[in-house]
């Protein structure tokens, strides 16, 4: 509990369960993936505002991630043409061994309000 204990105290429920295959939690503008099992190589959370994220990182050790992010065709020329850089898309986080705890690893989505 001492090491990801931000993302318990708190808190309010996170993401929907299709959104994330996984416990969330959200406070302000952080969202915090609990992660019991070990990933394959990454993590993808469905339907958020992908130009809002901020960074991720491990909770724990505070270890930066790798991430992209994913929108459709329509966001792609809708930004071209109309200006619009808000899409919905996925963002896939990158997690590799190194970061992952012995017993639940806790990613850290801050995004920019």
């Amino acid at each position: 509990m001492a090491l990801n204990h931000e993302s318990i105290t708190g808190t309010k429920p996170g993401l929907e369960s299709w959104q994330f295959y996984g416990p969330s939690t959200q406070k302000d503008n952080t969202i915090y993936l609990h992660l019991l099992s070990k990933p394959y190589e990454s993590v993808t959370v469905r339907s958020v505002h992908v130009n809002k994220v901020k960074s991720v990182r491990v909770l724990g050790s505070g270890k930066e991630l790798q991430f992209t992010k994913r929108t459709t065709l329509l966001d792609q020329v809708r930004k071209e043409l109309m200006n619009f850089n808000d899409p919905v898309g996925d963002l896939v986080i990158t997690v590799p061994e190194s970061v992952i705890e012995p017993h639940a690893t806790v990613i850290a989505i801050q995004l920019n309000p």
